[in-house]
């Protein structure tokens, strides 16, 4: 059996402890309707909510997460999707620096639900996470939410 005995553990600068409380995390969710969509286009998602962010890193005005600490993340979307006549295809994306790295989709069905995840390394400083949806159908619209927070520091 191994035993570690400490007098104090404190945080990188020296001035506390460490807390996960200040861990990079984010999650945002659609509310005060759905997003409208064009039909067969990638739209980004336009999360207008955010239910927790204790480290600031979610960018409201470009609908995306900047976390500043360098790592593996976990990334979680939710599309709820609608339209006015059944949907043929509807499909979610996580995009890393504008590029797509992991998706889910459904085929042939009205007002669907698909779930996308994905655990992605990020630098810390430049890399950011968007959620993107492409929707085909007629009048197609999304609603959802999105989790992402840090799994490991590098």
């Amino acid at each position: 059996m191994s035993t570690i005995r400490v007098n104090t553990i404190q945080n990188a600068a020296g001035t506390g402890v460490p807390s996960a409380n200040n861990a990079p995390a984010v999650s945002v969710v659609r509310i005060s309707g759905s997003q409208g969509i064009t039909s067969a286009t990638w739209t980004k998602m336009q999360y207008n909510s955010v239910t927790f962010d204790p480290t600031s890193d979610w960018d409201a005005a470009n609908f995306r997460f900047i976390p500043q600490v360098p790592g593996l993340y976990s990334v979680q979307g939710v599309l709820d999707s609608s339209g006015s006549v059944s949907t043929t295809n509807v499909t979610m994306a996580v995009y890393k620096n504008g590029v797509q790295v992991r998706a889910g989709s459904s085929n042939g069905t009205s007002n669907g639900r698909v779930v996308v995840g994905a655990a992605i390394e990020m630098n810390g400083t430049t890399d950011y996470l968007e959620i993107w949806v492409n929707i085909t159908g007629s009048s197609p619209a999304a609603a959802g939410n999105a989790d992402m927070f840090l799994v490991r520091a590098a």
